[in-house]
């Protein structure tokens, strides 16, 4: 990857796509509202060819948009080609990854996009000015409309980032800062995190992209005198390796140069583009192996490569993809009603087909989010056996969007924009991208609404 130069119980399973749900639902309540929005049956655009319909769309003048926190910006287009596939690389290609589900940020296209330059944060010299790397979490990610904060970061960046935290508020804390491990929030471009392990809950696959001076981060790191925070360092396969101590310890909370909000460490794998970490070595061992193709990655699974290439071409700059799907032999058992959010979860799921017909048996399937001339978008892309079969889902989803509704109980085709879905079948992939009030909870598809409920 280069920087910008271009038997275990479907108890445990659920439980914790439950609690994916509630860090979600902490990110992205919907509750913006875009006067631009009204309620109305929409005629959609099919493509049943080789080509998504490119960003302009068919229906006339441009959309009015809204990005939160933001004012008077021209979107910048950036050309999206191998962005999300690339990081896809790092992520090793196992049930639990793929499971779980992987969340992808590209920052330095949001940033370009939404008129914020990392220089105005730096000294002429290139470091942080004072304070810099928070003021700029503050605008890139933690800014606020109302109750949830910038919604297009999706779940969380990874911890290694600087820039994610399991409470947002608590990133400003993280130790991940330029002065501490030689690199920081300024430095990232791209991020991507997924599950590595169910019996190691917590622990993840994490990896950021960027342009990253390996001499600096060696001296800095080198820096501390006591062994706690100094790190052992190794070469794996030609990788430069930072070991730090994975253990629980809560006096360690934040603290320099890299010990979480539970006081645990990281293994860092350092390279000049990319970095990879997880709590535990084992995993940013077969991160390293992932990326060198010693180990399949979930760039080389056609599902997951698929889905990634058509949010690509969407224009997708956040993205959040899965093969745990809403599957009813799954909820239904499976969900603990123990909450009343579990239990509203589970009778949202199991009343999808009251009002139209669920979706055929896909296999897999991704969210993304993302800004083009129009404004802003969500793309959805579904993997089925077929491509009939795939074609034939495009009509049942367009149903459903016509007929049902989400989990406020509002219709569908009030929540998007009147001529603004677009459908798109390839191969055996469903590619949908439509635009309205649905950006402001567009990671919620996979889990947390009841539109993509599909037969078992």
């Amino acid at each position: 990857m280069k920087g910008r130069a271009n038997g275990t119980s479907f108890t445990k399973t659920w439980a914790y796509v439950t609690i994916s749900l509630i860090m979600l639902l902490e990110i992205c309540l919907p509750g913006c509202n875009n006067t631009g929005i009204k309620t109305s049956n929409i005629p959609s655009q099919t493509n049943n060819g080789s080509s998504f319909p490119n960003s302009t769309g068919s229906d006339g003048e441009p959309t009015d948009f809204f990005i939160p926190s933001t004012e008077n910006v021209t979107p910048t287009i950036i050309d999206m080609s191998n962005r999300i596939t690339e990081m896809l690389k790092a992520i090793p290609d196992t049930p639990d990854a793929r499971f779980y589900g992987v969340t992808f940020t590209d920052f330095y296209t949001w940033n370009n996009a939404t008129g914020i330059d990392t220089n105005s944060y730096r000294m002429k010299d290139g470091s942080p000015v004072k304070g810099g790397e928070n003021s700029y979490i503050k605008d890139a990610v933690l800014s606020r409309v109302g109750s949830q904060y910038n919604f297009w970061i999706g779940y969380r960046p990874p911890f290694i980032s600087g820039m994610g935290e399991l409470i947002p508020s608590s990133t400003l804390q993280s130790p991940i800062r330029k002065t501490n491990t030689g690199y920081g929030p300024l430095d990232i471009e791209k991020s991507i995190i997924a599950r590595a392990s169910l019996e190691d809950f917590g622990y993840y696959y994490e990896a950021v992209n960027g342009i990253f001076d390996l001499d600096v981060i060696s001296e800095t790191t080198s820096a501390y005198e006591d062994p706690v925070y100094r790190p052992q360092v190794s070469i794996y396969k030609g990788v430069d390796f930072y070991f730090w101590d994975k253990d629980m310890i809560l006096d360690r909370k934040h603290k320099p140069p890299v010990f979480d909000n539970l006081g645990r460490g990281r293994t860092l794998a350092v390279q000049q583009y990319d970095i990879f970490g997880s709590i535990k070595a084992e995993y940013t061992y077969q991160m390293v192996d992932a990326s060198q193709g010693k180990i399949n990655s979930l760039a080389v699974n056609p599902e997951f490569y698929k889905m990634a290439d058509m949010l690509e071409r969407m224009g997708a700059m956040s993205i959040v993809m899965s093969d745990c799907v809403l599957k009813p032999d799954i909820f239904r058992t499976q969900i603990v009603p123990s909450e009343k959010q579990a239990r509203d979860l589970l009778d949202l799921l199991e009343n999808a087909g009251l009002d139209a017909p669920v979706m055929g048996p896909y296999s897999a399937f991704a969210s993304g989010i993302g800004l083009d001339k129009r404004g802003l978008f969500v793309g959805l892309v579904l993997i089925f056996d077929s491509q009939d079969t795939a074609r034939a889902n495009v009509s049942t989803l367009e149903n459903r969007i016509t007929m049902s509704v989400n989990s406020e109980h509002k219709l569908w085709n009030g929540e998007i924009f009147p001529n603004s879905l677009e459908t798109c079948v390839e191969g055996r992939a469903l590619c949908v991208r439509m635009r309205g009030n649905i950006t402001t909870y567009w990671n919620r598809f996979l889990w947390g609404e009841p539109l993509l409920v599909r037969v078992n």
